[in-house]
């Protein structure tokens, strides 16, 4: 996607704070012209070298940034989510009029509540948000976005990426994300499961060639995604759990979306290099190490006819 540079250059974008997925997301502004500011007080080297690396402005204090940005994503660890939003609160009475609170982290509805909650209290503009896609924001991402505010800012950053405005009910862009996890998250464990079957069978080479062959489309999402894997396995268990939670209010039971959390638990348990797997081979690697640590098929029954 050509990214063209914004009309309105007076206008600037906070991100709290510059981990990996508020790097790339303030990268991506910054190619659209747009004054991206960050502070790094309080945080390590790395999120401040990622920062400098991504060219987003770094000043002293998170007052500064409060005070200058007339948009402020809030993306860091959902359980650093509430911490973020208080600091916010904290100093709200610095902040330009009409200034957005944009919360784009993958936060259970509950937590986000609490949010919501919090920022009313203050009389301060909420946009729920969530941002899918990062490994390739720029030409796949989508901003899913949601809130009383949210036509703003579907106005201001269309055109820098896809933006999907969800209404003016608060949750809608988070429910959005969730689905879409179901969607991720199950294809790759039922591709990592089949592969585990293979591995068992001793036609690894040939399961891979016949879905490379038979199902291009899917093999190209599993090798975007399924390396990422290893790292972030923890916290896509934690998406499924939010997943069935929102089932359950629902009253829906989800039981393939339980059992890909199950496997994903699994990998989230496993010794795994600290290094980024991105390679087929390490795709091979990674189908390998499941199918080792898969338990044995204990279940007295199979499947049956109706």
């Amino acid at each position: 996607m050509e990214i063209p540079a914004k009309s309105n250059s007076a206008t600037t974008v906070g991100i709290l704070y510059c981990g990996e997925m508020g790097s790339t997301f303030g990268k991506l502004l910054r190619k659209g012209g747009l004054r991206v500011i960050t502070t790094c007080q309080g945080r390590s080297r790395a999120t401040e070298e990622r920062a400098r690396s991504a060219g987003i402005e770094i000043l002293p204090r998170l007052d500064d940034v409060v005070a200058q940005s007339h948009f402020v994503f809030s993306i860091v660890l959902p359980s650093a989510a509430v911490d973020v939003a208080r600091q916010y609160i904290g100093c709200h009475r610095m902040r330009p009029q009409d200034s957005i609170f944009v919360e784009a982290n993958a936060i259970g509805l509950q937590t986000l509540e609490q949010i919501e909650r919090l920022m009313a209290e203050q009389n301060i503009p909420l946009v729920d948000a969530a941002i899918h896609g990062v490994t390739r924001l720029q030409d796949l991402g989508v901003l899913y976005i949601s809130g009383p505010k949210a036509e703003s800012v579907e106005a201001f950053f269309r055109g820098l990426l896809r933006v999907n405005c969800l209404g003016a009910q608060i949750g809608s862009a988070s429910r959005m994300k969730l689905l879409m996890l179901v969607i991720s998250n199950g294809l790759n464990a039922l591709f990592l499961e089949a592969g585990a079957l293979a591995e068992r069978a001793d036609m690894l080479e040939s399961f891979l060639e016949s879905c490379q062959q038979l199902y291009p489309g899917v093999t190209t999402i599993i090798e975007r995604m399924l390396p990422t894997y290893p790292r972030h396995a923890a916290r896509r268990a934690g998406d499924i759990r939010e997943i069935e939670q929102l089932a359950h209010t629902l009253d829906l039971r989800v039981g393939m979306t339980h059992e890909a959390g199950e496997l994903i638990q699994l990998i989230a348990s496993l010794p795994w290099d600290q290094k980024e797997l991105r390679s087929p081979v390490d795709i091979r690697r990674i189908i390998q190490s499941v199918a080792r640590a898969c338990p044995p098929e204990n279940r007295s029954d199979t499947f049956s006819e109706v």
